[in-house]
């Protein structure tokens, strides 16, 4: 079975090159994009395997993978006033140091009301050596996304509020807040 691909690049130009070493044949064709937009380029074919390493660079699923990481809280002012709660989880991720960062809102405003927003904070405050489960997403061996699992930060909290929580933010660095 052979293999397609399309390319959008420049007849004759590096990627083109690189496209269509080993094709059996390519020809001109428009494609409807994810944006709905329409793009000219070549529709390029291959006999087999000849290809396959380079494809799948082209065209490879991001893979997943999870890290147990320590975390810190992030006791901001500005956390309190818009009622967020913010974590960094840290530490060495595939080769290179990482600081992950993600705010929550709570989803159940009832919480802000009652108090219970107070207690999570405290909860958050004492689980300094505590650790949690983050989920990331790579692509070509390297770590392009993350996401928190909530789960696992109630369990290392022991309290199931800490599920009900609405992700507003985040961000990967190369440093941490302090």
């Amino acid at each position: 079975m052979g293999r397609f691909a399309f390319c959008t690049a420049t007849a004759h130009g590096p990627l083109w090159n690189q496209m269509h070493a080993g094709a059996v044949g390519c020809r001109r064709a428009k494609c409807k994009t994810a944006g709905g937009e329409i793009a000219g380029g070549y529709i390029v074919w291959y006999t087999g395997a000849e290809r396959k390493g380079e494809m799948q660079m082209f065209f490879s699923k991001p893979e997943y993978r999870e890290i147990m990481m320590p975390f810190r809280f992030d006791d901001s002012q500005d956390d309190i006033e818009c009622g967020g709660i913010s974590i960094e989880a840290f530490g060495d991720v595939f080769g290179e140091q990482k600081y992950c960062y993600a705010s929550y809102i709570l989803k159940d405003k009832n919480l802000y009301d009652n108090g219970e927003y107070e207690q999570m904070r405290k909860l958050l405050e004492g689980a300094g050596g505590k650790e949690i489960k983050v989920v990331f997403k790579l692509k070509k061996g390297k770590a392009k996304d993350f996401k928190v699992d909530l789960d696992s930060l109630a369990s290392a909290l022991g309290d199931d509020r800490f599920q009900a929580l609405e992700l507003v933010g985040w961000g990967m660095n190369d440093k941490g807040i302090s």
